[in-house]
């Protein structure tokens, strides 16, 4: 993943490592008293704990942009088009369905996305949407 962030990056994209998770979050008791809480090995105590979502299921594993110039008459102004590729060691395998449609809905509202399991595949990615 290193090495096409690398590439990517030298192509003229900015690129950040991008995780889809889950953890969870609470508040802080100060205990003013001492007292008891039955824990087992593996437990953590969370007061107020609630469920933080990071990132959207089915998201590229790398997101960025790329600037791209774009129609006569905005001819030397750039916009951003954002970059999204899901790093995969098969390009071909585990495609999960909501990777996918996440992908294919990327690139129809005009971004760029795809599968790609080198900084080969990653270049190819954006060179396919300059054409």
């Amino acid at each position: 993943m290193r090495q096409v962030m690398l590439a990517l990056s030298r192509a003229g994209a900015t690129v950040f490592r991008q995780n889809v998770g889950q953890a969870v979050v609470g508040g802080i008791e100060w205990v003013r008293q001492q007292k008891t809480v039955k824990v087992n090995p593996g437990d953590a105590v969370v007061r107020g704990a609630r469920v933080f979502h990071a990132g959207h299921t089915g998201q590229g594993d790398v997101v960025g942009w790329i600037p791209v110039e774009i129609t006569p008459a905005m001819v030397g102004r750039k916009v951003a088009v954002v970059l999204w590729p899901e790093v995969k060691k098969d390009s071909k395998a585990h495609r999960r369905p909501d990777q996918v449609n996440f992908s294919e809905r990327l690139t129809a509202d005009g971004g760029i996305a795809g599968f790609v399991d080198s900084p080969e595949a990653a270049l190819k990615l954006l060179a396919d949407y300059k054409r």
